[in-house]
């Protein structure tokens, strides 16, 4: 064999892993041609199955087209932080590759064809279970998000969650792949019989999708909502330019000329008071009593908004990480608060982005610091711990509020839904000067909706606000960076659905057969080897 066709072999991995990170891409959402998810891991299988088995070779080929993806479906991530999204994008991929290593390795012991697309889906559920807890947690490119934007095909996340989507892409793709081995070797039928079963399989799930959409809720409590995005740019003028005192005031004029006497619910974006309010007294706050005084006097409506508030003692052991050392020290938090002429709740934003809100590994990272902190990060954390998960707006109505990034976590949001009205969702959405970040971070509030069986309510800085139902369909939204209100009628659902109520089990299914097929391999190879 002549120097370049060796150099040809060499690269072939590599053209396949390229056409696989390619098909990803143009499946993914939010404008994406989304059937093509069920043919875009198919070259990843192929190269698993190679039966020449080198490790580093394999990673590195299924590597490249993993990250290839990244970098071309969240392209808009660079505009905010170059350093960053390299670190998140160079980890997700690695993490992927590592299934497919690890799956190219254990089903060589495994003859069953139905075991072994057993095997990887749950292992990449697992992945996918632990990439949702872990210090490097970031969720956003779980498989089953790809349908974000084809919500009449997935009513039945509200079963299965998102991680059902995962196993169903990754079901139609591994028996695409055994029939495409089989029209290799010549096997017409069986190919063809392969091809049908896939294609059964990709329009079961959306023929019972359609049957569950046309059911119907039973509401009879509602909640008159307004939302109001004051389109305050976080780079611009809400952490410079404009002074706490003006940003406030911007959001109540706008909010002004909309109230009305229906309101019961006014909703601000994230960190609308960006000057940290202290928990221990926030009665006291300037801008809290400003916001109760733009109230009208004679009705009791509730006011949900983004803060920073900060505990300067008595805060949680699992805090104490993320104190900030100071004259008197202190413990930050990105937070959302309920405010009442009664009372005022608070919530801290549990699931923060790592290496911005949050430094995961914070000793190992101590020598790149600068670095970080030089590229825009946090170098250190928000405090995340809360005694409660939702707010008691009245009698009869609680809401679970999420925080920006808390969306993309499907399971943590299903766990705070189950005990809940409906879902208020705070956000920025500015940080981006391309359009891919807010548009997928708004699709991802419409999985959210499904899963929980709730309405939700996004309120946006400088993105998309809007009205999501239980269904995930928005029934309004407003235009990006754009001064607007939406006026709704939200109703209120206190039926949980069954991945609410299950989520946690139907989660760590996956990770014990994983764990059961891992120890069967092992004690195979041991066993084989003490025999010799």
């Amino acid at each position: 064999m002549s120097k370049k066709h060796l150099q040809l072999r060499k690269l072939a991995p590599f053209f396949v892993s390229f056409f696989g990170g390619i098909l990803l891409f143009l499946a993914w959402y939010p404008n994406g041609t989304t059937v093509l998810i069920f043919l875009a891991l198919i070259p990843f299988f192929y190269l698993s199955s190679s039966k020449t088995f080198h490790p580093l070779n394999l990673f590195t080929s299924l590597f490249f087209g993993f990250f290839l993806f990244h970098l071309l479906a969240a392209w808009w991530m660079y505009s905010s932080t170059i350093a960053g999204s390299l670190m998140a994008h160079v980890f997700n991929a690695g993490y992927m590759a590592i299934v497919f290593l690890t799956w190219a390795y254990v089903h060589r012991f495994i003859a069953s064809k139905t075991l072994q697309l057993l095997v990887i889906i749950s292992f990449w559920l697992s992945f996918e279970y632990l990439h949702h807890h872990w210090e490097l947690a970031w969720p956003w490119f779980t498989l089953g998000h790809v349908f974000a934007a084809e919500t009449t095909w997935i009513q039945w996340y509200r079963i299965t969650g998102s991680l059902g989507g995962s196993a169903w892409i990754l079901t139609v793709n591994g028996i695409l792949y055994l029939g495409f081995v089989s029209l290799l070797e010549r096997k017409y039928i069986n190919s063809l019989l392969l091809t049908s079963l896939a294609v059964s399989v990709v329009f079961i799930p959306i023929v019972i999708s359609g049957q569950m959409k046309s059911g119907s809720y039973s509401e009879t409590n509602f909640l008159n909502v307004l939302i109001v995005q004051p389109n305050i740019h976080p780079q611009k003028e809400k952490f410079a330019g404009m002074s706490p005192a003006q940003q406030l005031e911007r959001a109540i004029k706008l909010m002004q000329k909309d109230i009305n006497v229906n309101t019961d619910l006014v909703v601000f974006p994230e960190t609308m008071l960006i000057e940290s309010i202290n928990e221990k007294n926030p009665e006291s706050n300037a801008f809290i009593q400003t916001l109760r005084n733009s109230m009208p006097q004679n009705r009791d409506v509730a006011i949900f908004t983004g803060a920073f508030t900060k505990k300067t003692e008595d805060w949680a052991i699992a805090d104490s990480k993320a104190l900030i050392t100071d004259s008197i020290p202190f413990v930050l938090y990105n937070s959302a608060l309920l405010i009442t002429k009664e009372s005022i709740s608070i919530y801290h934003k549990n699931r923060l982005v790592p290496l911005v809100e949050k430094q995961p590994f914070h000793r190992m990272m101590l020598p790149i610091r600068e670095f970080i902190e030089e590229a825009g990060g946090f170098f250190g954390s928000y405090g995340t711990f809360n005694e409660r998960r939702n707010f008691q707006l009245n009698d009869s109505v609680i809401l679970s509020p999420l925080i920006c990034f808390e969306s993309a976590f499907g399971n943590y949001s299903a766990g705070a839904a189950m005990n809940s009205g409906f879902i208020v969702l705070i956000t920025n959405d500015g940080w981006w000067s391309s359009s891919g970040g807010y548009k997928q971070h708004l699709q991802l509030a419409r999985l959210r909706a499904i899963e929980t069986g709730r309405w939700v309510v996004r309120c946006a800085n400088t993105g998309v606000s809007s009205v999501i139902d239980a269904r995930g369909n928005i029934q309004i939204a407003t235009t990006y960076m754009n001064e607007e209100t939406i006026s709704y009628k939200i109703p209120i659902i206190n039926k949980s659905t069954f991945y609410s109520l299950h989520h946690k089990k139907m989660e760590i299914l996956p990770l014990l057969l994983s764990l059961l097929f891992g120890g069967l391999v092992g004690f195979r190879n041991f066993w084989a080897k003490r025999i010799k």
